[in-house]
């Protein structure tokens, strides 16, 4: 039988060491993903038991070493991406690599510096707005749900950036139409990737509820950009379609319409989110992000002034440690095929469509790259004049390092990720001084992560104070 072959030694992964239920079946991941959302942990703990080789599925290896990203992420993406649901593909899900060089290629002059520094005047906007709203708070002495007005925040920024606007949720206070819910209703989906002819029997799902909406509204949006083609537009929905030196379908455009917004949003929650997780509780390390960060604001409005605030080395340490303690895409790393030819790795040659990661949690907390202090936000790390005089910052290995995936497939809007990131928080910390909640538990907020393709977790709720 299948099964029995799959576990004899004439398979092509005898003899990579791993669990025998994977050898089994991919079921194992999935029933971990939808029920216990561990699936992080779990290729951590594996990894830790049986070395940087793992198999984790009957026809896929974990490979836990920096040196594997360069070779794994030249290869192409692997079945999982046709696994997960939705009416067309986007950017980050299509496999084909003519076809997403052809999609890249329409994205490349929605995120060059020119239209960067055109967005800015949008985050401005929306940042002033949420700062107000948090002095309300302080005001009034109320606590703020860090993650419930940061999701808003960041869905606001991005239906400006990609639609020209059309949520207007922090100024409701709420997510009326429920759009932000529509990641998490569809994170349980992601799972089907790792099954991928499960993707059928989606069309047999109800299609009705906010995941609908939304898509009703995206294709709205590109209906009024292909009706009103010869006027310019400048969000990244009608650069991607008017302006980019190819074409795209309607659904493809929709697609990427609906990445624009929750991509985007998720990946500034939750970089916002443990960044001041880990600074409410710790002053010295906030008084010199603050310090640093005054010298960004020049005037009396306290402007800012762009070319300083980018170059900040101490702001950046905080969020590239943000990104490593908690990685954007927590999958167990993008997954890539060997395709029928088969590929080596590191020397060693791995059979044809063998999918192959390097798990991104793991590799980030691996003592190994990243020293003793692996778990511990320590952003001094980043910066070299200060690792090296710290042996319990060693090794500090750079390459280690893949918040926003490697290769033809990283991340198209990650610099843009970024920026948003930095003038947030940047903003943020300028006026306030944060604290957590009367009784936060740093440990159980810690263990509450749960990973089901997306990051959920408990609410972050803290005390904002305005500044002195």
């Amino acid at each position: 039988s299948i099964i029995t072959y799959r576990h004899s030694s004439s398979h092509p992964l005898a003899t990579f060491p791993g669990p025998k239920a994977a050898a089994t079946t991919k079921w194992w991941m999935v029933h971990r993903i939808l029920l216990k959302g561990g699936r992080h942990s779990k290729i951590q703990d594996l990894h830790t038991e049986y070395g940087p080789w793992v198999r984790v599925g009957p026809n896929e290896l974990s490979i836990n070493l920096p040196a594997a990203i360069r070779p794994i992420y030249n290869l192409s993406r692997a079945s999982f991406y046709e696994g997960i649901p939705a009416p067309a593909d986007s950017l980050i899900t299509v496999v084909n690599r003519k076809v997403h060089a052809r999609r890249r290629q329409a994205w490349n002059k929605a995120v060059t510096s020119d239209a960067m520094r055109s967005y800015i005047p949008i985050l401005e906007t929306r940042t002033s707005q949420l700062l107000s709203i948090f002095q309300q708070f302080s005001d009034q002495k109320k606590v703020v749900n860090l993650d419930h007005w940061t999701k808003l925040f960041f869905m606001d920024v991005m239906g400006d950036m990609g639609f020209s606007g059309g949520f207007e949720t922090m100024a409701a206070g709420k997510d009326g139409e429920e759009w932000i819910k529509t990641a998490s209703l569809s994170i349980p989906y992601l799972s089907m990737g790792q099954v991928p002819w499960l993707r059928n029997l989606f069309k047999y799902l109800p299609r009705n509820g906010p995941i609908e909406s939304f898509q009703k509204f995206t294709r709205a949006k590109v209906d009024e950009i292909q009706k009103n083609s010869k006027v310019q537009r400048k969000d990244i929905l009608g650069i991607i379609m008017n302006e980019s030196p190819v074409s795209l379908t309607a659904d493809e455009a929709a697609a990427d319409a609906s990445l624009i917004v929750v991509a985007a949003t998720d990946t500034g929650v939750q970089t916002v989110t443990t960044l001041f997780r880990y600074l409410s509780v710790d002053p010295e390390r906030t008084r010199r992000l603050q310090k640093e960060i005054s010298f960004a604001f020049v005037g009396d409005n306290g402007e800012y002034d762009y070319q300083v605030l980018f170059t900040l080395p101490y702001l950046d340490a905080c969020i590239q440690e943000s990104l490593r303690i908690i990685p954007p895409g927590p999958f167990e790393g993008p997954p890539r095929t060997t395709g029928p030819e088969g590929a080596y790795i590191l020397g060693k040659w791995i059979a044809p469509n063998t999918t192959v990661h390097v798990p991104v949690y793991t590799m980030h907390r691996d003592p190994a790259h990243f020293g003793p202090l692996v778990d511990h936000f320590v952003p001094e790390r980043w910066i070299e004049s200060e690792n090296q005089k710290n042996p319990l910052l060693s090794p500090c290995n750079y390459d280690a390092f893949m918040p926003f995936s490697s290769g033809y497939g990283s991340c198209v809007g990650k610099h843009l990720a970024l920026q948003n990131i930095k003038i947030l928080v940047s903003s943020i910390f300028h006026k306030f001084d944060i604290e957590p909640q009367s009784g936060f538990d740093p440990i159980q907020f810690d263990q509450s992560y749960k990973e089901y393709g997306l990051w959920t977790h408990d609410a972050l709720e803290l005390i904002f104070k305005l500044r002195k």
